[in-house]
Order: structure tokens, then C-alpha cells, then sequence
């Protein structure tokens, strides 16, 4: 399983792409989605690059 995965503010190179995450095991009462695709809004890069600290 892959992540993407920001550790710090920055533009997009401080965005990681983790190979070594271990796969979630749903428990008893939830579900495990598994996600093919997924997008990215103006507000996330915005958050990534800090524009919201306090």
C-alpha cells in the first residue's frame, strides 16, 4: 500500500510518497474502503503551504 504524506509546510516537493505503510484491518462494527483515485482542492495545497498556521 502506497501514502502520500506532508510532514511539514512547503511547496510540493515535502510531499512524500510512503510505500512501506501497512494496510488497515477493519474491526469488528466498520468497513475497509479501498480508494483507486482521489483530487486534491485549492485548499489543500493552500494548507500545505501554510497559508492557515496560527
Amino acid at each position: 500500500m502506497k501514502a502520500a504524506q506532508i510532514n511539514k509546510y512547503g511547496g510540493s516537493e515535502v510531499v512524500e510518497i510512503n510505500k512501506n505503510t501497512p494496510k488497515p484491518a477493519a474491526v469488528r462494527g466498520q468497513i475497509l474502503v479501498e480508494v483507486y483515485a482521489a483530487g486534491v482542492n485549492p485548499i489543500d495545497w493552500k494548507i500545505r503551504e501554510g497559508c492557515f498556521r496560527f
